[in-house]
């Protein structure tokens, strides 16, 4: 077979790619790029690539820009939208077809081929749910109105391009409404299924709109207080803030340890493994390493031979305390856990502090910024 064998009318082929790799494979990634048969061909790979796998080189190269044409990034502008961090990490899986739908399911043979819970026409696929089906469709005219926006926002989420800010009709704002919305469409959608809530179809577009307009104008203290306050543990249960500090000279933290991802993920561990042996459920866990939450939700590019069987030691933790949500906060919302890292770093004994007969101003002032009283 050859490569034009995959190409009809300048476009990919689609149903001669799924006989060549089956239809578990990720479509969404063709939309970020484009067929270019002006170009002379030229090595984009070469034959020789030391100390890196072919999924690094391919990564590496989606996020490049030495190349106008094939030249996305989407990849860093996801985490440039004025949206929470929880928002981010659900966009970033969507691009990457991680979304559990009903058809992701059941290609994975975890369960039925239900339909679509919102109209019920046909099995839910990602492209269904957020742009296909006609009950959606009125959250997105809605969000459109609401947000005096004139052009169809499910044509521009539809043709991949919406995340490239470099394309005049683009621009933060449309990108995050975007992604907003697509979050509220799916938690109408879940909270249909687990909660049996009927949709509200004013209450997620307004709640989609006023979601980014709050993350667009507010100030970034204040940004940080909201997250905060609407995203506490559930009741009875307890959130971890996790950071972890280390001595950039010597390489050294509490233990010895091979990179900044490792000292991080056996800082995940310690605090689980503590969790499970007081028996105090864990619903909810934020951290700042990116490299940590790709790891845990198999995003990663590629894994170190040295840090897989670690990962998934946190993985089976994890799975002990009932899978609590891990949210990927910037490093400045963190700034609780990374000051408590940094003193246990430098005093590694027991204080008046760890005895709990001495609260230090320094740690009292990072409680209020984040709206945490006693």
């Amino acid at each position: 077979m050859r490569l034009e064998d995959l190409i009809v009318n300048n476009s990919w082929n689609i149903e001669a790619i799924n006989c060549l790799f089956g239809n578990n494979w990720n479509s969404p990634i063709l939309s970020h790029g484009k067929i270019c048969f002006e170009e002379a061909s030229h090595w984009i790979w070469l034959p020789a690539s030391s100390s890196t796998n072919l999924s690094s080189k391919i990564y590496s190269f989606l996020n490049s820009s030495h190349l106008n044409w094939t030249d996305w990034n989407g990849w860093s502008n996801i985490w440039k939208l004025n949206v929470t961090p929880k928002v981010k990490m659900f966009i970033w899986l969507l691009i990457h077809g991680k979304i559990k739908t009903f058809e992701f399911l059941y290609r994975m043979n975890l369960g039925p081929p239900n339909s679509c819970i919102f109209c019920g026409l046909v099995l839910e696929s990602t492209e269904h749910l957020f742009s296909k089906c006609h009950i959606t469709a009125r959250i997105w005219k809605r969000v459109e109105c609401l947000a005096n926006i004139k052009i169809n926002l499910v044509d521009i989420f539809n043709n991949g391009q919406w995340l490239d800010f470099y394309i005049h009709s683009n621009s933060k704002f449309l990108a995050s409404i975007i992604a907003a919305t697509c979050w509220q469409i799916w938690k109408c959608r879940c909270n249909c299924i687990f909660k049996q809530d009927n949709l509200d179809i004013n209450k997620a577009t307004n709640l989609a709109f006023m979601h980014v307009k709050e993350f667009s104008f507010s100030p970034a203290n204040h940004r940080m207080q909201i997250y905060v306050m609407q995203n506490r543990p559930s009741p009875g249960s307890l959130g971890i803030f996790l950071a972890a500090a280390w001595n950039v000279v010597t390489g050294y933290g509490p233990s010895r340890f091979d990179g900044a991802l490792e000292l991080e993920s056996r800082a995940l561990h310690l605090a689980l493994s503590h969790s499970i042996n007081a028996l105090v459920r864990c619903s909810d866990i934020y951290i700042s390493s990116a490299g940590l939450w790709r790891n845990i939700h198999n995003v990663a590019e590629h894994i170190s031979w040295l840090q897989q069987d670690f990962i998934m030691d946190v993985k089976l933790l994890l799975q002990q305390l009932g899978h609590p949500h891990i949210d990927l906060i910037p490093y400045q919302w963190n700034c609780i856990a990374t000051g408590l890292a940094g003193h246990g770093l430098q005093l590694t004994q027991l204080s008046l502090f760890h005895r709990g007969t001495e609260k230090p101003n320094w740690l009292m002032k990072s409680f209020s910024r984040a709206a945490f009283s006693f």
